[in-house]
């Protein structure tokens, strides 16, 4: 019993320990930063060392945020704000990837931007965010009244601070020696050149040739639609031609004939384009297309026993031609024309000899139809 009672007293300690709750704040014992808590720390630390201008201090904080978090968009403006202050900026700094970080500013930040005059530092110490971006719109803002500044800082300075918020300035030959413009090229390149859906809105004239001049030019109404890539138009194209023939035509009407100067002509088919030379707002295009080509002539005056007063003539349409496309300001609309000739076969069983070919004069007016494109694009405009 005495050896029994002994072993109790001995483990009783142990076991108080096992069975005891431990709090879970004593088990969080590794420590840890994450990057927002480092964004919380910089966006206060680098405005109050920037003023007091601890250099080294400043480039510590630079590189233990970039080796932590990577590159992002309030590091890279402060990394380029920071040297163009300390006369040490080069374009080094940044890979082609600065111009989506620009996006994502200019994205970000444009009610900002316009407010920034009305606001003091104080009303931002609450907000990590938003207290650096006071800081740097300020610096920008004095930066930018130096005289020595080079065309990627005076773009930078101008950008930053509020007084030019457009991307599409990097495409003028003031910047065109700088790395800044290549990149916007490339990226304004990629994003127009992906896969897009787009329409155009068709208005022209159809002028036959040959003995199908009977029939006489028609204006066109129509709608094209479709998908670009790259440099290839796919589409559909829908068009209709109305008005009178000048010229009587002779048709069979189920074994009669019938002279009549009713027109309804439309064309049905897929088209395919595509682009030859882009300049900065003009694109040159070869274009193409397969249909079903024809028209429809009523002979309803002079066919009174028969309820089908309607004959139709048609073709195949095998055509090709230039085409011409304007990009508007907004750089997604255009406007633009095609030229096409169109090589028929209209067979007019028993009636007026229509064998003869055509061309189409189109003016277009056309818009994109993606709603990520169009909002990048203006993005980049």
């Amino acid at each position: 019993m005495k050896k029994v009672t002994l072993l109790f007293l001995l483990f009783s300690p142990l076991l108080s320990v096992c069975c005891q709750q431990i709090e879970p704040e004593a088990l969080m014992t590794r420590r840890y930063i994450s990057c927002d808590d480092i964004f919380v720390n910089v966006a206060y630390l680098i405005p109050k060392y920037a003023e007091s201008g601890s250099r080294d201090t400043l480039n510590s904080l630079i590189i233990y945020w970039e080796k932590n978090c990577g590159v992002t968009e309030p590091l890279m403006r402060c990394k380029i704000l920071l040297a163009i202050k300390d006369h040490e900026f080069s374009e080094d700094i940044y890979n082609n990837g600065i111009i989506e970080l620009l996006m994502v500013y200019k994205r970000d930040h444009p009610a900002f931007k316009s407010r920034e005059k009305e606001l003091n530092y104080s009303a931002y110490s609450s907000s990590a965010g938003t207290r650096l971006d006071f800081f740097t719109s300020r610096l920008a803002g004095m930066l930018i009244k130096r005289t020595d500044l080079s065309p990627a800082e005076k773009f930078f300075t101008g950008f930053y601070s509020g007084q030019n918020d457009s991307l599409g300035v990097l495409r003028t030959a003031y910047y065109a020696h700088t790395r800044l413009s290549v990149y916007y090229d490339q990226e304004y390149k990629k994003v127009s050149s992906g896969p897009a859906w787009h329409g155009d809105i068709i208005a022209g004239a159809w002028i036959p040739l040959g003995n199908l001049h009977q029939v006489g030019v028609h204006p066109a109404l129509g709608f094209r639609g479709g998908i670009k890539i790259k440099r290839v138009y796919i589409d559909g194209e829908l068009t209709f031609r109305v008005g009178k023939s000048p010229n009587y035509i002779t048709v069979d009407q189920e074994g009669t004939l019938v002279h009549t100067d009713d027109y309804f002509g439309g064309y049905i088919g897929l088209d395919i384009g595509y682009n030859l030379l882009s300049g900065k707002n003009n694109n040159f295009d070869l274009v193409g297309g397969i249909a079903y080509d024809g028209f429809d002539t009523n002979t309803g005056g002079n066919v009174y026993y028969n309820d089908n007063n309607t004959v139709s003539v048609g073709s195949m349409n095998l055509n090709a031609g230039l085409g011409y496309k304007r990009i508007l300001k907004d750089g997604i609309d255009y406007l633009g024309f095609d030229l096409k000739y169109n090589w028929l076969g209209y067979i007019n069983v028993n009636g007026t000899n229509l064998k003869g070919n055509a061309i189409t004069i189109n003016l277009l007016y056309g818009f994109s139809g993606h709603p990520y494109l169009r909002n990048i694009i203006k993005l980049l405009k």
